[in-house]
């Protein structure tokens, strides 16, 4: 069978670098289905990806194996988790194995990389508030994690870049500034004012309530950017 993969899902590709790390992620895989409630397929799938298959599928047996997470959190349920999680951190004063592991779930039950960069980011975030100590917050630190979120990041990147409007020179900010200083506000303006008037309520903040556009014309606004 066939087992698909979400586009950027986090996938455990290369071996443990230590027995250490080994127990770490064997932690991280009993943290993942006894509270983030994977199954043991879909944790298995995120940590057996072979080296000569592609990132995003893997060839088991005759059925297709979902490890996309049904139950997403949302935002303020989830910043309620990860400040908890601080906060038991330090209560039960855990062990450094424990706590990587604890952060380590934590970023693989997100959607991607990026999503558990940001949920690592949190944590650490809280930690501090809590006045943790330094090799607490470390411990919380995955370099390939990171690796791959930037990756996801530059792709995103490209992509806004590559659906970018390209505007002409006299709708830059600039431009348009320069003309609408230039417009005398006591006279009726014509389609180029209106125009102008666009693009600058849509780059930065203007007193609407003195705007007014009649039969497509504008006959007062207030110039106080």
């Amino acid at each position: 069978m066939v087992l698909n993969l979400a586009v950027n899902r986090i996938a455990i590709t290369k071996p443990p670098k230590s027995l250490e790390e080994e127990i770490v992620r064997e932690k991280a895989k009993q943290i993942l289905q006894n509270r983030y409630e994977f199954s043991e397929d879909q944790v298995n799938a995120l940590f057996t990806i072979p080296k000569n298959e592609s990132r995003y599928s893997v060839t088991t047996s005759d059925k297709n194996i979902n490890i996309v997470i049904a139950n997403q959190l949302s935002k303020r349920m989830e910043e309620k988790t990860i400040g908890d999680m601080a906060q038991r951190i330090l209560r039960n004063k855990l062990s450094i194995r424990d706590i990587r592991a604890e952060a380590y779930a934590l970023a693989l039950s997100a959607k991607n990389a990026n999503a558990g960069l940001l949920r690592l980011t949190h944590l650490r975030r809280e930690l501090r508030n809590l006045n943790a100590s330094l090799e607490i917050i470390e411990v919380t630190k995955f370099p390939d994690i990171t690796e791959d979120a930037n990756k996801i990041q530059s792709i995103n990147r490209k992509k806004a870049e590559a659906k970018r409007i390209d505007y002409p020179d006299e709708f830059i900010l600039e431009s348009v500034k320069k003309r609408l200083d230039a417009y005398d506000i006591k006279t009726l303006s014509k389609y180029q004012a209106l125009a102008d008037i666009m693009v600058m309520l849509c780059i930065r903040p203007a007193e609407l309530r003195t705007l007014r556009i009649t039969d497509a014309k504008v006959t007062g606004y207030a110039k106080n950017w």
